[in-house]
C-alpha cells in the first residue's frame, strides 16, 4: 500500500493531527518535543485497528492506494472510556484481556469514491447488504478480511513495518523457533520470503542460506559504507538447543586482518542498524510501508551516506523517516522534507514548497529550514 494522507485524533489524549499527506519517502523535520515520533506512532496505530484491536479515543482517516491502482479511503472512530493511564498501566502489567473494549461508534471504506463497507453501532454494511450482527470493537477490516472487497486492503496493512530493534522478544513473538529453524534447513522460494511477515534480519538469514545471489547483493552494499569488512554470514551458535532462541542463526562479520568472525553482540549498533536498513528497503514486497523513527541513531556519516542514498532510490516501498540531525536532513532532497509544526496539542505538517524553501541546493535548503519562525518557534501554545 502506500499512504497519501492521514487526518488523526486521539480523544483521550486530546492529540490530533491535521490532515498530512505523504510521498514515496517522507522526511519528517522538526524541533524535539514537536510531535514527529507521534505520527509515527499513529500510523502505526492504524494498522493495529486495521488487525482488530480496539484504539480507545481514536478518531482516524486515512487515503491510501493499492499495488493494483485502487484508490482508498478508510476512516472511523472509537468511543472514549477507560482512561489513558489506566489503560497503559494495565498493558505494561501484561493484562490487555483486562481493559474495557470500546465500540467503533462509526466506520466507512470507499474504493475508487465507491462505498465498499459503511457501520454504526448498531448495524454493518457490506457493498449495501446488512450483515449479521459482528463483533462492536474490532474493525470492519479485521472482522470482514477474508472478504474479496476487503482482502486488499487487510493485506496492505499487513506490509507496514516499523523498522526493527532486533530484540529477542520482538523476533520470538512473530516466528517460533521451531517454524524458523524448519524454514532454514528446508528452505523456501524467494518470493515467499520476501512476502512473509518474519523480521528483516531472518529474512536475511534464510537468504543467505538458501538464495546466495540475493544475499550477495545486500552484503555488497553494506560492504560499501564498511570497507574493513571482507564477509558477511548467519551463523547458529555451537551451544543452540531445540526450541530456544538460541537456534536463530546470528549475523557475523568477517575484518580484513582478524582471524576471528565476529560474533553479533560485538558487532557496532552502527554497523547493525546499516544492515537492517539495506534488508528492510531489499527483502519486503512492493507496497511496504516502512516507519522509521529518529534515523540518525547510531549511525555514522558513513552508514548515512549509504543508507540515505539507497532510501532515495529504493522502488516499491513508502518510507516514513523522522529526524532532527542535520547531517540526515543535509543528506536527503528537501523536495522530500515535512515540516512538523505543533500549536497546543495540534499537530501539523508543511511542505517546503510552502515554506518557500529553495530545493535547489540542500545545504542552502537547509540553512533556510533552520532560520525559519516556524522550524525555530516549532512548538506553540493553543
Amino acid at each position: 500500500m502506500r499512504i497519501e494522507s492521514i487526518e488523526y485524533r486521539d480523544k483521550a489524549i486530546d492529540w490530533t493531527l491535521d490532515r498530512s499527506t505523504f510521498s514515496d519517502l517522507t522526511l519528517l523535520v522538526g524541533v524535539s518535543g514537536v510531535g514527529k515520533t507521534m505520527i509515527l506512532d499513529a500510523v502505526w496505530r492504524l494498522k493495529m485497528i486495521a488487525s482488530g484491536k480496539p484504539a480507545n479515543g481514536v478518531e482516524w482517516t486515512v487515503a491510501f492506494s493499492t499495488p493494483s491502482g485502487d484508490d482508498y479511503l478508510w476512516s472511523g472512530e472509537y468511543e472514549t472510556t477507560l482512561p489513558l493511564e489506566g489503560s497503559l498501566w494495565l498493558q505494561q502489567l501484561g493484562f490487555d484481556d483486562d481493559i474495557e473494549k470500546q465500540k467503533i461508534i462509526r466506520e466507512s471504506l470507499h474504493r475508487n469514491g465507491e462505498i465498499v463497507v459503511e457501520r454504526d453501532l448498531s448495524e454493518i454494511r457490506l457493498a449495501g447488504a446488512k450483515t449479521p450482527k459482528l463483533s462492536s470493537f474490532e474493525s470492519a477490516l479485521s472482522i470482514l478480511k477474508e472478504e474479496e472487497s476487503i482482502l486488499p486492503v487487510s493485506e496492505g496493512f499487513k506490509r507496514m513495518i516499523r523498522s526493527e530493534t532486533y530484540k529477542e522478544d520482538e523476533r520470538y513473538s512473530i516466528v517460533s523457533p521451531s517454524e524458523f529453524d524448519r524454514l532454514w534447513r528446508e528452505g523456501a522460494p524467494l518470493q515467499t520470503i520476501v512476502t512473509s511477515e518474519i523480521p528483516s534480519r531472518l529474512k536475511a538469514a534464510l537468504v543467505y542460506q538458501h538464495h546466495p545471489t540475493e544475499f550477495r547483493r545486500i552484503k555488497d552494499k553494506f560492504m560499501e559504507a564498511f570497507e574493513q569488512v571482507e564477509d558477511v554470514r548467519f551463523e547458529v551458535p555451537a551451544t543452540a538447543r531445540p526450541h530456544f532462541w538460541h537456534e536463530y542463526p546470528f549475523l557475523q562479520i568477517k575484518e580484513k586482518g582478524v582471524k576471528d568472525w565476529v560474533w553479533f553482540h560485538q558487532i557496532s549498533s552502527g554497523m547493525v542498524k546499516t544492515f537492517t536498513h539495506i534488508s528492510e528497503m531489499s527483502l519486503w514486497p512492493r507496497g511496504t510501508v516502512v516507519l522509521i523513527d529518529e534515523f540518525e541513531n547510531s549511525l555514522g556519516t558513513n552508514c548515512i551516506d549509504l543508507v540515505s542514498e539507497e532510501l532515495q532510490e529504493a522502488t516499491g516501498l513508502q518510507f516514513i523517516v523522522t529526524s532532527h540531525h542535520p547531517y540526515i536532513i543535509n543528506s536527503i532532497s528537501p523536495d522530500r522534507w515535512k515540516l512538523v509544526t505543533r500549536k497546543g496539542n495540534v499537530v501539523s505538517t508543511h511542505d517546503v514548497t510552502d515554506l518557500h524553501i529553495n530545493p535547489s541546493s540542500r545545504q542552502k535548503a537547509f540553512l533556510q529550514l533552520i532560520n525559519l519562525e516556524q522550524y525555530r518557534e516549532g512548538i506553540q501554545p493553543a
